[in-house]
């Protein structure tokens, strides 16, 4: 039973681009891809395994390899602060309607990111994948959506700044027996 055998992740040919019209966004770890030139919405590109991070392969669950709901998170973070041109977003209302399986050995899966900037300052975020469509067209099935605000723009139901309380405890308090 304990025979050990070690197991490497197979390694990933370079990231390329994916479009020629795409733009690369920069630093952000490869879960924004290329930016897709858009009239009224961010709208990001991603590629698996072309443009994805390679970490992304170590995520399994009951043996099927998943993009994690943090990285989807993550990645709404990244559009949000981009979309809103502000360093500091709170994401909100997020909901994974259905898991998005990363296909392996030589297949490809791809998805976009959207990031609709609203007239109150907030933004739609939206994670849609590749599938199949009709006439050989690519159609897209919503993965995950979410919400995203400016934190200074933010309600005071605890995503504002925190109120000082004068609740401190003392160290020596909590040792005292």
């Amino acid at each position: 039973p304990w025979q050990r055998q070690r197991y490497w992740l197979p390694k990933r040919a370079d990231a390329g681009t994916s479009a020629g019209f795409s733009l690369p966004v920069g630093d952000d770890g490869g879960l924004l891809g290329n930016t897709v030139p858009c009239a009224s919405t961010r709208l990001y590109s991603v590629s698996w395994p072309d443009a994805a991070p390679a970490w992304l392969s170590e995520h399994r669950v009951s043996g099927r390899l998943l993009m994690p709901a943090a990285a989807m998170l993550e990645a709404f973070r990244q559009a949000a602060v981009r979309a809103l041109s502000d360093g500091e977003v709170t994401v909100q209302n997020f909901v994974v309607h259905r898991p998005l399986a990363l296909s392996e050995e030589g297949q490809s899966t791809s998805w976009q990111i959207a990031a609709h900037p609203r007239a109150d300052g907030s933004a739609e975020l939206a994670l849609h994948e590749a599938v199949p469509g009709p006439n050989g067209q690519p159609g897209w099935r919503l993965i995950a959506s979410a919400d995203a605000t400016s934190i200074d723009t933010c309600d005071a139901d605890g995503f504002g700044e925190a109120e000082s309380t004068d609740n401190a405890l003392e160290p020596e308090a909590l040792y005292e027996a």
